[in-house]
């Protein structure tokens, strides 16, 4: 140990900003290194001589933005394998929120930014929350903005990182209320009136879902609509007459070749009847969506929706090509949990509430000990 405290005395000492920029980004390649291991040696090199290592990092980075892309780095790196430095972070400086408006701002350094912002929210999505929504109570509309104008730039990283860090904020009810644009209120705790001036920032994810190139980009929109499933409070709200929820969620599942005869054609929302494209090729995307609806399923408001809609049609179209494809011997559409899940998402629409043996009055089936396929986010 005292050669790691003199190590970390001399680190300390080149960090100051009153160094020579040289020596600084010199002894930062050190620092960052060290920051590397997953096997716990990063955090103790962070939290050794208390935090003092942590502590002038943070401080460099707070102090000058020329060392901002070196200190994002290093931090990003530390906060990888240790939620004691995250926490710190949290604690003792203003870096989350340097993060946040690199990103936002496009800073030259925006990319390693956004990744800080990944790992910190995966340890902490509720004090994350809390501190970027002081800075700006819209700021999850800002980052979804932001991976729009990364896509269209074709910054991969950058749009890839910020999306991560939306999901992990996404598992929290206030930001799912948030995205949907709805508040709780009163000593029922309602849904009542839209928490933010702005509009409810859900058709950027639909946008993102639908049209992105990037399958990682799918793959985080169709992760923040699963993680809305999950809360059942949600559905009626979702689930409303403009059928914009629903549309977003069938229509990567559906296929131009799907052999819906014309009455099940006109039980699906009009955006899906007659249906002109093909399903989404990304596996992952797809088992998220199935996994969407099958939530949605908790609730008799959406089982009823989704009959009501021709939501069993469309899913039996699905199981039918994979099955198809597995006798030609083709790439398989499902793996064998999505088609589980697809399955049981099919038993539950071919049954009438009554066949269920649910007390009409349950608010969630999820109380009976509802099959979910994972009761929280998949965080990155």
């Amino acid at each position: 140990m005292a050669d790691l405290e003199v190590n970390v005395d001399d680190l300390v000492e080149l960090l100051s900003p009153n160094m020579a920029l040289l020596v600084r980004r010199k002894t930062m390649e050190i620092v960052t290194q060290l920051g590397a291991p997953l096997d716990g040696s990063a955090g103790k090199y962070f939290q050794a001589k208390d935090f003092a290592l942590g502590k002038a990092i943070c401080q460099l980075c707070e102090a000058t933005a020329s060392d901002r892309t070196e200190t994002l780095a290093a931090l990003t790196n530390y906060t990888s394998g240790s939620i004691e430095a995250a926490d710190f972070i949290l604690k003792n400086s203003k870096c989350i929120e340097i993060a946040y408006t690199a990103v936002v701002a496009n800073a030259l350094y925006s990319s390693v930014a956004s990744r800080l912002l990944v790992n910190v929210a995966r340890h902490f999505p509720d004090r994350v929350d809390q501190k970027l929504r002081a800075r700006s109570p819209d700021f999850i509309t800002a980052l979804l903005a932001e991976i729009k104008k990364a896509v269209s730039s074709g910054d991969e990283a950058r749009a890839k990182f910020i999306g991560f860090t939306i999901v992990n904020l996404s598992i929290l009810a206030r930001v799912r209320q948030y995205i949907v644009g709805v508040g709780k209120t009163g000593d029922n705790n309602e849904l009542a009136a839209p928490p933010s001036t702005t509009t409810p920032p859900l058709p950027i994810v639909y946008d993102l879902l639908a049209s992105a190139a990037m399958p990682e980009i799918r793959e985080c929109a169709a992760d923040v609509l699963r993680n809305l499933a999950f809360d059942d409070a949600l559905h009626a709200t979702l689930l409303d007459s403009s059928d914009d929820y629903l549309c977003a969620i069938m229509a990567p599942l559906m296929d131009v070749d799907d052999g819906l005869d014309d009455e099940e054609m006109l039980k699906l929302p009009v955006r899906l009847q007659y249906y002109e494209r093909h399903r989404d090729k990304n596996d992952i995307v797809r088992q998220k969506l199935i996994e969407t609806l099958f939530q949605l399923c908790a609730t008799k408001h959406g089982r009823e929706t989704l009959r009501s809609k021709g939501v069993y049609p469309a899913m039996r179209e699905l199981d039918k090509a994979t099955e198809e494809a597995v006798s030609k011997k083709e790439h398989k559409l499902l793996s064998s949990q999505q088609e589980h899940t697809l399955h049981a998402l099919i038993g539950i629409l071919i049954r009438y509430e009554s066949e269920m043996d649910v007390d009409p009055n349950l608010p969630s089936i999820r109380d009976l000990g509802f099959d979910d396929v994972s009761c929280e986010a998949i965080r990155h």
